[in-house]
């Protein structure tokens, strides 16, 4: 006599899979109602099996930018010559400063594109300096970009002036206490130097308030905009922001060291000394004294000759953000945030070395989500390289065990997404990040 063959089930499997469906599912209606798809389109995307989530480090190639580099090339150089100059390129880093003076909250003049983000600040911590000379103390926090923290201590050796650098720490790994930049706010502090949106854990500062309590104390603040412009919106002069400085090649998507801007507040202008005296930051640069005499304007922090080539394929990226209006991005990376971390919190509930180190509300988050691995080094490699898998997910790595994942929501789909979910789950699963080294050699 034959028996009834009975499946025992696992509940917990069932579940599993139910949410994972719910997951698939939900991508796919967002990305069939998401108002910004369109604009995937217009970057260079040659396979899509490789998911793309480090956009916070290097943004990808906008097709029109491309288009510009060929034209820039074969036809302003290639046929105009040392005419181009006059043609549009002496005028270029002031016209796209003017264009991204829009997307920051800023005033046409008083934002220019100049050399690199760390001699930028440079020239601005110089001129804080300067403008508080009795005062002998720096404020950074321990979340700040380390390029940052060097600069500082570079310009405090320079100007040899006994200059105490204080770093404020972050208690849960997390998030930086404002309340605690306030503690540490006195008469004695000359300039507090920040970033909008730190580059580890994706934390954003209330602009606002902290831009008011530096004030209070009469110090200058510099605010670090590269992991925030063309991400959120950023309103630089509704703050009363002092200084800025910024890159272009992460979600303004510039292209690998593209050049970077600066803001000064109109006020400040006049008064600010920039430490470098170069011949496009003068008065008349083609009058050719050899005594150096400042521009009026913002164009007194320009110094060499800016590299035209890099900085003429910024613009296209500039005017699609425009088009597509930073609110609405905006909006779209909070939707893709909140919808990526809900799935991190169901793969914690099986993997519990996974965690979540980016900030849970909305409003203290950037556009980047960073997760915590003891073995984070072999995940990174195992979804950047797979042995087996023909889905290639690049994020980035960041010592000791952090994995950043950049939604960049002009070309990152709710799709891909829930790909990169599925290939973490994989990798966590079968522990494929044990058939990688613990170090990863080169660019991360």
């Amino acid at each position: 006599m034959g028996g009834t063959n009975i499946t025992c089930r696992n509940p917990n499997a069932d579940r599993r899979i139910g949410m994972e469906n719910n997951f698939s599912a939900e991508a796919k209606v967002a990305d069939g109602s998401d108002q910004l798809k369109a604009y995937r389109k217009k970057f260079l995307i040659t396979d899509a099996h490789v998911i793309y989530l480090n956009g916070n480090s290097l943004g990808r190639l906008p097709l029109a930018s491309k288009e510009l580099a060929q034209k820039v090339i074969s036809e302003e150089w290639g046929q105009q010559l040392i005419g181009g100059w006059n043609k549009r390129w002496y005028k270029l880093s002031a016209k796209l400063g003017a264009k991204l003076s829009l997307l920051i909250g800023a005033k046409a003049h008083e934002v220019i594109f100049a050399d690199s983000t760390s001699v930028n600040l440079f020239k601005l911590a110089y001129a804080a300096l300067q403008c508080n000379p009795l005062r002998k103390k720096i404020i950074i926090d321990a979340f700040n970009f380390p390029s940052d923290h060097y600069i500082l201590q570079g310009v405090v050796q320079m100007l040899s002036a006994n200059h105490e650098i204080i770093i404020i720490p972050s208690v849960d790994g997390v998030t930086i206490n404002e309340k605690d930049i306030e503690n540490a706010l006195d008469n004695e502090v000359a300039l507090v130097c920040l970033s909008y949106v730190g580059y580890q854990t994706s934390f954003k500062y209330n602009m606002r308030s902290v831009t008011q309590m530096v004030h209070a104390a009469g110090a200058k603040i510099i605010w670090d905009l590269s992991h925030a412009a063309g991400a959120v919106p950023v309103d630089l002069n509704g703050c009363q922001a002092d200084y800025a400085v910024g890159c272009s090649y992460k979600y303004l998507n510039g292209g690998p060291g593209s050049t970077a801007y600066l803001y000064v507040r109109e006020d400040l202008i006049p008064d600010s000394k920039t430490p470098v005296w170069g011949w496009f930051g003068s008065a008349k640069p083609f009058d050719f004294d050899l005594q150096y005499e400042p521009s009026e304007g913002i164009q007194r922090f320009l110094a060499g000759t800016p590299p035209v080539l890099s900085l003429s394929v910024v613009e296209p990226a500039l005017d699609m953000i425009f088009e597509a209006g930073i609110d609405r991005i905006d909006a779209k990376s909070k939707g893709q945030s909140e919808y990526f971390i809900t799935m991190l919190r169901f793969l914690h509930q099986k993997f519990r070395d996974l965690e979540l180190s980016s900030p849970k509300n909305p409003a203290q988050r950037g556009s980047h989500i960073t997760i915590r691995h003891p073995h984070a080094a072999g995940i990174t490699q195992a979804m950047i390289n797979p042995l087996k898998s023909n889905v290639s997910v690049i994020t980035d790595f960041r010592k000791p065990n952090f994995i950043r994942f950049g939604l960049t929501p002009l070309y990152t789909s709710y799709q891909e997404l829930y790909m990169a979910y599925t290939r973490l789950h994989e990798i966590l699963d079968k522990k494929e990040y044990l058939n990688y080294p613990e170090r990863i050699q080169g660019v991360t």
